[in-house]
């Protein structure tokens, strides 16, 4: 599981985004879904083209706490 790292919040670069999507095992369309904004939106921030919002790593905090409950899950 990700861990949080508080300098990470200011400068989130788009490589470290596209890893911890990959790591959920989400598409860009996936995440883009879940976030409510365009699968072209993730694909710019993951190239760097566009800044990430500061808000967005407390997005993919708790869309990696979700995975990693339904993972624990009994099924």
């Amino acid at each position: 599981m990700y861990q949080f790292d508080v300098l990470e919040c200011w400068a989130m670069k788009g490589a470290k985004l596209r890893e911890r999507r990959l790591a959920m095992g989400l598409t860009q369309q996936g995440l883009a879904s879940k976030l409510k904004v365009s699968r072209n939106t993730v694909a710019r921030w993951e190239r760097d083209e566009m800044a990430i919002p500061g808000f967005l790593h407390l997005a993919l905090k708790t869309l990696e706490c979700e995975a990693a409950k339904a993972a624990k899950a009994p099924r």
